[in-house]
């Protein structure tokens, strides 16, 4: 890849008039909190990924269980990962929408009319959304940019590395790439459900949730067990039903 960058700023302000692009400036030096600046609140996608003079913009989302997993199409006819590519199809009118407000808003530009921002937007191909879900499934526009990752990278390796063909360099690639984001997405969410147990655990036991406090999220965890049951807790075994208490 030629270049990869994280939450680039200024991306769809660069065709604005010199005017509002001063006007921009001025904002940006103003209090966070004040109106001004809030009118100049871009909107700044979460990747960019150049190569060969090909250049996609990605947004990504990750959805919870929630609504979004039992609408009634999916209902009547269930898809395979229909809540997460639901999710990503929406991201592009999402920022054509929010350009449009912007373009309103902070430049002035009349309704109906394609304004810079939204012209930038549009230069760049619009944003694609990524989205993973709670069952850790991903959208088909994720497994896109990894078969995409992949083909770059084997091109460029699969002699060095060994491989007989570019193909098998490729799928070794895209299966490691698979298994990374997998992971990556898991210990997300693991690390974001427990940071969230501050939230509803007491008081006396936040400090165990706290990164700065306790680095080992197992040993949090253990502590977090012991403070909620008492001294002379002793656990009681299950009784034994059905078959297994008619074989005793």
């Amino acid at each position: 890849m030629d270049g990869v960058r994280k939450e680039p700023s200024g991306l769809f302000t660069t065709l604005l008039p010199a005017a509002a692009a001063a006007a921009r400036a001025r904002a940006m030096q103003a209090p966070a909190n004040g109106a001004t600046h809030s009118r100049w609140r871009e909107i700044v996608p979460d990747l960019v990924i150049s190569n060969d003079g090909v250049s996609r913009t990605y947004d990504l989302k990750i959805i919870s269980y929630g609504a979004q997993y039992r609408p009634a199409a999916e209902v009547a006819a269930p898809r395979q990962a229909g809540a997460v590519n639901t999710r990503a199809d929406k991201v592009a009118g999402e920022y054509l929408r929010a350009a449009q407000k912007l373009d309103r808003d902070a430049v002035g530009v009349a309704a109906g009319v394609v304004g810079p921002i939204e012209s930038a937007v549009r230069t760049h191909g619009g944003v694609t959304g990524l989205a993973m879900g709670a069952y850790g499934e991903a959208s088909q526009s994720v497994e896109a940019l990894l078969e995409w990752c992949a083909s770059v990278a084997a091109a460029a390796q699969w002699q060095r590395l060994g491989y007989t063909s570019k193909e098998r360099c490729r799928a070794a690639f895209l299966c490691g790439y698979r298994d990374r984001v997998a992971t990556a997405l898991y210990r997300a969410k693991a690390e974001h459900l427990l940071g969230n147990t501050r939230w509803v655990e007491g008081a006396a036991v936040n400090r165990y949730t706290l990164p700065d406090d306790c680095t080992d999220y197992h040993a949090a965890a253990t502590l977090r067990r012991r403070s909620q049951y008492p001294r002379d807790f002793t656990p009681v075994a299950r009784p034994v039903r059905g078959a297994r208490a008619r074989a005793h």
